[in-house]
């Protein structure tokens, strides 16, 4: 896939698509501040390998199931996963299993950039899971779209930009170290199942029966295991679906509503504001707060 006005193999290979934000081909030669923000869809056999990479990179897995590893630790990771590599560190990132592979990322040159990671709480050699994905993937979304402002605008736009979207990122952490996560087969069960089925799951207590656990067994794995309720994992895999399809697709929002699970779109709508700030049309013409 050939982007235009990108360094000699910048882009990595086997990207079904991408999106992305160059601010200006003299950051590469300055090295410093942003150099690429983007997001990509990647193909099921998808793999980067780097004994260590040029640029402080941040990596936000927003679908499919991938592996990462960091030196000799290997972990597998989904969706709300986020991930610090850079300069003189062994990473390697592989899509695995079930797609589709999607994933937004920044990479930041110069000296400030470490001391600007560090200081969000995004430590080197980074891997923890997000509450409320949707908010950063939306702050990713209006970063790729500073390419459209006036020359003049979009580096300080997107200056801010990145400064908030690494903050809220390091606000909304939800592990601390770079451990495997806990495991258990019923949650994994119950967890692949909302996955799988979020669409059509009408209550978490169907969805529980559908796992063969009690309802409160199963409120109480996702407290557990996944650091928030079931309530609001099922949310969040509504409402981020919901806002992919928005930006990458022209279908009416009722229709993305029904699509995502939601029968009512003012309750939709509703519960998309909350979590993003702004309605789905605004939102999907870049309002949103």
């Amino acid at each position: 896939m050939k982007i235009p006005n990108t360094p000699p193999g910048y882009v990595a290979s086997r990207i079904r698509k991408g999106r992305y934000f160059f601010p200006g081909a003299e950051d590469f030669t300055r090295q410093s501040g942003l150099v690429c923000a983007g997001w990509e869809e990647c193909h099921a056999d998808f793999e980067i390998q780097r004994p260590s990479f040029r640029y402080h990179a941040l990596e936000l897995i927003v679908g499919g199931d991938w592996l990462a590893r960091f030196g000799r630790r290997q972990r597998p990771i989904g969706p709300g996963t986020v991930l610090r590599y850079g300069p003189g560190e062994s990473f390697r990132l592989a899509a695995s299993g079930r797609g589709p592979h999607l994933k937004y990322f920044l990479n930041l040159s110069g000296p400030a950039a470490p001391r600007l990671l560090d200081s969000a709480g995004i430590r080197r050699l980074s891997c923890f899971h997000l509450s409320h994905a949707g908010r950063i993937s939306d702050l990713f979304e209006q970063l790729i779209s500073c390419a459209e402002l006036p020359s003049t605008r979009r580096r300080p736009v997107a200056r801010a930009l990145v400064e908030s979207l690494l903050l809220r990122a390091g606000a909304q952490r939800l592990e601390k170290k770079l451990t495997p996560p806990p495991s258990n087969p019923a949650f994994d069960r119950c967890r692949s199942h909302l996955e799988s089925h979020y669409p059509e799951i009408p209550s978490i207590s169907q969805a529980a029966r559908d796992c063969h656990v009690t309802p409160e067994h199963f409120s109480r794995l996702f407290r557990k295991f996944a650091g928030t309720t079931a309530e609001a994992f099922l949310m969040s895999l509504r409402i981020n679906h919901a806002a992919r399809m928005l930006l990458q697709s022209e279908m009416p929002v009722k229709e993305i509503a029904l699509r995502v699970g939601f029968r009512d779109p003012y309750h939709f709508s509703r519960a998309f504001k909350s979590a993003h700030g702004a309605s789905p049309r605004s939102f999907r013409e870049g309002k949103g707060a």
